[in-house]
């Protein structure tokens, strides 16, 4: 699955549970810390793929990542998300933060191969 399009269905599904036109932050960052990792660590993905990790291990480093990516943009993130958009592009500041911590965290381990070569692969 394509990480910005995962991000689109994250804030689509935040809009719907709450039935409303607004999610509170505290909703957002419950979802985030739910479905980032398992997103993160799909058995094909650029982290499991390049970075050679295990299911486990993956879901492990991604759940800290996202935490401590959590804490960091903290001041960035609305106590209220009131659009789609809104929570997709905040979920994608968070998406990149995360991504970069598991590149620079495992980059001893990635693979040689070409299409590891570029960490911009898996935000896409």
């Amino acid at each position: 699955m394509k990480f910005r399009f995962f991000l689109g269905v994250i804030g689509l599904l935040l809009m719907q549970a709450a039935q409303a036109n607004e999610v509170s932050g505290k909703q957002w960052k419950a979802m985030i810390i739910t479905h980032f990792p398992p997103a993160f660590c799909e058995d094909d993905s650029y982290f499991r793929q390049c970075l050679k990790l295990s299911s486990n291990v993956c879901q492990k480093a991604a759940l800290s990542a996202t935490k401590t990516c959590l804490t960091t943009l903290k001041e960035r993130i609305p106590t209220t998300f009131t659009s789609k958009e809104q929570a997709t592009e905040v979920g994608t500041m968070l998406g990149k933060c995360v991504g970069l911590s598991l590149d620079l965290k495992f980059a001893h381990q990635k693979s040689a191969d070409s299409q590891c070569a570029d960490a911009s692969n898996w935000e896409q």
